[in-house]
């Protein structure tokens, strides 16, 4: 059995349904992209603030996640992001040394 989508689309019933489906389907993202790093993958030096870790992204990237030793990082207090092509960029409004792990997790 196949389905009729013109005739789905007509019906006052079904087409609110079907509508919301095909919307859900086309604005559904994949899985985030997560980097692991560590902080001597930022620039700068150890300790410093306005450290700043460059993404493997190759096209727009979104919606970030930031996460230093497993805690979630608030967006405006302790970084910055910049959403770019390519390479996009955290940059860390607070002191980060070397040896932290940092995770960030983004949509593509």
């Amino acid at each position: 059995m196949s389905w009729d989508t013109v005739k789905v689309a007509n019906d006052p019933i079904l087409s609110a349904d079907w509508n919301s489906m095909v919307t859900d389907q086309k604005t559904r993202r994949v899985a985030p992209t997560q980097e692991w790093k560590l902080g001597s993958n930022c620039s700068g030096t150890d300790g410093a603030e306005n450290r700043v870790l460059t993404l493997a992204n190759t096209s727009t990237s979104s919606s970030e996640k930031v996460f230093l030793d497993g805690v979630l990082l608030v967006r405006t207090t302790y970084y910055t992001p910049s959403h770019l092509a390519a390479s996009s960029t955290i940059t860390f409004l607070i002191a980060i040394h070397n040896n932290r792990n940092i995770m960030v997790e983004y949509y593509v």
